[in-house]
């Protein structure tokens, strides 16, 4: 093909090159989650974290194999250039900003102390295992007052990606698919299998403690991760017929809202986090029972075509939220994970946006 011609993108059975449905779940998903740390609205808001790690898996595995399909390869150095260019400026500037303003809000006497730690694990994309080592309990009234503990899901999410993406690069193409949906189904058993006896008070090797380990640690959150990337895998050339389609995007909803609402019956980290999980798996693809979630798409910048989500301004908000938490127990704060350009230009509307 002749330099300067656009070449197409490939599409799916989920649609074309931009999903607007992925984006109207993560706005959900920011929701719960916001509405969780504000005084408990949602009793388990929290499960709006794994919404977006089974939306992250269906994303990036689908980007891989669509960039397979497009250049015939995928390399290492694409990949992870990508994620770096959008990941490490808005990492950077929430970091140093959170850090400056800790320094305002917070008391000198012990939290501002587990905010420098939580910093040096941060910057090293090793915020999850900073918080396992160092912060209160998640879901304790302490856990407020500690806001890089908030970027625990973004480290888990690229430790999870640097194993897994040996696998999606081996695995993309029509003729390996078969073999990446085995590999992936069997990692993802294992994963959950790991999580369900962690979660049930087992501990790991250098983790005595189980259920920050369930919480905290990247193997045992891998299944919410292969989850989306096995929807992908499933339906990529054929998606069911329309009225199993809506059926099951119906019932994922209902059951997705069901989970959110009501209280938790026991752990936190325990069997029942499957049942968000499996609902964000069954509300796929752009079908009529999808068309709720793309209303609650952002929209678009007129000047930079951008999603508002993609601004640096808005990439201040970890840090406002962090001040707004620290000063008046109100939110925790958000962070931001664009995933990067698509084939050689900005794709500001799919980027991945972990909420711890």
């Amino acid at each position: 093909m002749s330099e300067g011609v656009a070449r197409p993108v490939p599409t799916d059975a989920f649609g074309g090159a931009r999903l607007g449905y992925v984006q109207g779940l993560r706005g959900l998903s920011i929701l719960a989650v916001v509405l969780y740390h504000a005084g408990g609205v949602l009793p388990r808001g929290y499960a709006g974290v794994d919404t977006f790690f089974v939306l992250s898996g269906f994303v990036i595995t689908r980007m891989v194999w669509q960039r397979r399909e497009l250049t015939g390869r995928v390399s290492a150095s694409w990949f992870f250039a990508r994620r770096i260019r959008r990941l490490l400026p808005a990492a950077t500037v929430a970091l140093l900003v959170t850090a400056a303003a800790s320094a305002l809000v917070l008391s000198p006497f012990g939290t501002m102390q587990l905010t420098a730690q939580l910093g040096r694990w941060t910057s090293v994309f090793l915020a999850n295992h900073g918080a396992y080592a160092v912060a209160p309990d998640y879901f304790g009234t302490r856990a407020d007052e500690v806001p890089l503990v908030h970027m625990w899901s973004l480290a888990v999410e690229e430790q999870f990606y640097i194993g897994f993406f040996v696998v999606l690069a081996f695995g993309v193409g029509r003729r390996r698919g078969r073999l990446l949906g085995w590999v992936s189904a069997a990692l993802a058993v294992a994963s959950l299998a790991l999580f369900l006896r962690t979660a049930g008070g087992a501990p790991l090797p250098g983790y005595p403690a189980a259920d920050r380990a369930a919480f905290y640690l990247a193997p045992l959150r891998g299944w919410e991760f292969l989850a989306g990337s096995l929807v992908f895998l499933l339906f990529r050339a054929r998606r069911p017929a329309q009225t199993w389609s809506v059926v099951g995007q119906l019932a994922g909803l209902a059951a997705w809202c069901w989970f959110v609402l009501t209280p938790d019956p026991g752990p936190p980290m325990g069997p029942w986090l499957m049942v968000p999980v499996a609902a964000t798996a069954l509300v796929r693809g752009d079908r009529p029972a999808a068309r709720w979630a793309r209303r609650a798409r952002p929209r678009r910048s007129r000047t930079s075509g951008s999603a508002p989500a993609r601004g640096p301004v808005v990439q201040l908000v970890p840090v406002a939220l962090a001040a707004a938490r620290a000063q008046h127990g109100l939110v925790r704060p958000v962070c931001l994970d664009p995933l990067g350009r698509r084939h050689g230009r900005p794709r500001r509307g799919l980027g991945v946006i972990p909420v711890g």
